[in-house]
């Protein structure tokens, strides 16, 4: 059985800081902003459902996982969902995705990596 977590106040995760989130249920109404490592295992992970800023941030030296999850936009935003100027690691593994818009920009080696699906 899924807890459900809603985010409802914005976090921060330091550099020396783990983070995991692990056969949950999450909405997200705020932003996490990662310096260290963010860990999503076995989730469902729903975002833009409400009016709130929401997403995930990475500084260059943030490292984020899903593994096994379920990640679910459920309206359309102007802001993407996952940014930064880079990360150095970001790993999806045997994740599904339904209607994910705007959903991934990364600046890489100054090259812009994005995930994004067109109307």
């Amino acid at each position: 059985m899924s807890d459900q977590v809603i985010i409802k106040k914005a976090i921060s995760i330091a550099e020396d800081e783990t983070k995991l989130f692990e056969n949950s249920d999450i909405h997200l109404k705020a932003i996490i902003s990662c310096a260290g490592k963010l860990e999503f295992n076995h989730c469902t992970l729903s975002y833009n459902e409400y009016r709130f800023a929401n997403g995930i941030e990475l500084s260059s030296k943030a490292s984020l996982s899903f593994k096994d999850c379920s990640i679910i936009c459920d309206g359309l935003d102007d802001d993407t969902f996952i940014r930064g100027d880079g990360c150095e690691q970001l790993s999806f593994e045997n994740c599904s995705f339904k209607d994910c818009s705007n959903f991934l920009c990364i600046n890489l080696d100054g090259i812009t990596r994005s995930f994004k699906k067109t109307k």
